[in-house]
């Protein structure tokens, strides 16, 4: 009993030393892993700048091809020759997805306000959406042109890509303007 009660400071010390040591080991890995998810947040939004200024451009180039398709509809008369929809074809094949997509896939683009990122996947699915519409249009008036009387209803696909790609190049306007106006705000 006596040896017991002699070793009793020992194991007290033992306990303390275990129990400081410990809380000391979980002090240091919290502050590690504090540090490293600070860095892994600084580096992820270095990243997030680079993709989403290529975003911005995306758009901004996806813009200026809905003007040019717009202007060129435009300047066509009533009815558009095979050779013109093969140009506004090759118009809408300079619309462009990469970077959008870059981003989404990253995961990056849940850092964005909720504003900036919807007006984001909007801009994008526009863009989509006329390209898909370009075809589209394309390929009915082709068909119309198959048919035994092709003056019947031959200009409605160029008109319908007319009103649609006025409606995209204006809402690509606003949409720019949202992405560089966040792009400004963040450099500043």
């Amino acid at each position: 009993m006596n040896l017991l009660l002699s070793k009793w400071p020992d194991l007290i010390i033992n306990i303390l030393g275990v129990l400081i040591g410990g809380l000391l080991a979980y002090v240091i890995a919290k502050w590690q892993i504090t540090r490293q998810s600070k860095d892994k947040l600084k580096d992820d939004l270095k990243l997030l700048d680079n993709k989403y200024l290529k975003v911005c451009v995306e758009a901004r180039d996806n813009r200026n091809t809905a003007e040019q398709l717009y202007k060129a509809i435009r300047d066509v008369g009533p009815e558009a020759t095979l050779e013109e929809w093969h140009y506004f074809i090759s118009i809408g094949n300079k619309l462009s997805f990469l970077y959008f997509h870059d981003i989404l896939r990253s995961g990056l683009n849940n850092l964005l306000p909720d504003k900036v990122n919807d007006e984001m996947y909007t801009a994008n699915e526009m863009a989509q959406n006329l390209y898909h519409y370009i075809q589209q249009c394309a390929n009915h008036s082709f068909a119309l042109r198959s048919i035994p009387n092709p003056k019947v209803g031959l200009n409605l696909p160029l008109e319908n890509l007319k009103t649609y790609s006025k409606t995209v190049w204006d809402h690509l306007k606003y949409s720019v303007d949202v992405l560089y106006k966040h792009k400004d705000k963040e450099s500043a």
